[in-house]
């Protein structure tokens, strides 16, 4: 019995782990795009946050001053890109210790002890686009890039990097399963010794002499 509920759990525990890594499936995307000036450096344009799955990819984008053009944003991967639109923009101050961590797609981040006084100003989109199980793939394992591109040819670019957001109920399915696999292994280990089936008797004579050593052993008599 004990063996076939530890074989159960141990079968929780591997589909919860199977579906903590699945849930990357539906994964959400950042990429933090820059425009290469002349010596190396980078001159920060936009972060763009995706929510992607097979068919379907949803966007939130910020452009940031001084780049005022209108853009068209590529994704790139070694399975194809996907050109869309970002339609209307919509003027936005972003600001605060974490000015560019806005996406609805994300939990909102633990507030800080400190104020941050900071401030930029963009253009904010949002939309949808049609997507591709071949490119999803390719985004979560790491091979995207986000390009944006105006029409005077001012070129925003930076890697797509995953964001990994497992759902909360696999997250207490799993660790649920490992606090019920240890209180299993603790209790069977605090069990006390028991006979073997083969010695039942030897032990119930063992009890009795120590009980009541007085009493003769069987087959004898009591010598007065």
């Amino acid at each position: 019995m004990h063996t076939a509920i530890t074989k159960s759990l141990l079968a929780s525990l591997v589909i919860s782990t199977a579906s903590l890594s699945s849930a990357r499936g539906q994964g959400v995307l950042r990429a933090t795009v820059s425009q290469l000036q002349p010596g190396g450096a980078q001159l920060l344009g936009g972060v763009g946050y995706f929510r992607m799955g097979s068919e379907l990819g949803e966007f939130e984008v910020a452009v940031l001053y001084p780049f005022t053009e209108s853009f068209t944003p590529t994704i790139y991967t070694p399975a194809g890109s996907l050109t869309f639109s970002l339609g209307s923009g919509e003027p936005r101050i972003y600001s605060g210790c974490r000015a560019l961590e806005f996406s609805t797609f994300l939990p909102p981040p633990p507030p800080l002890p400190y104020e941050c006084p900071a401030f930029m100003t963009g253009t904010h989109y949002t939309g949808s686009f049609q997507s591709s199980s071949d490119i999803l793939a390719e985004l979560l394992a790491g091979h995207g890039e986000l390009r944006l591109l105006s029409g005077s040819g001012t070129l925003l670019s930076g890697t797509m990097d995953v964001v990994v957001v497992p759902e909360p109920s696999t997250i207490v399915l799993f660790i649920g399963g490992v606090a019920l696999l240890a209180w299993r292994f603790r209790t069977t280990n605090r069990e006390p010794n028991k006979p073997a089936a083969g010695n039942t008797g030897i032990a119930s004579e063992l009890t009795i002499e120590r009980l009541c050593p007085s009493m003769p052993e069987p087959g004898r008599s009591a010598t007065v």
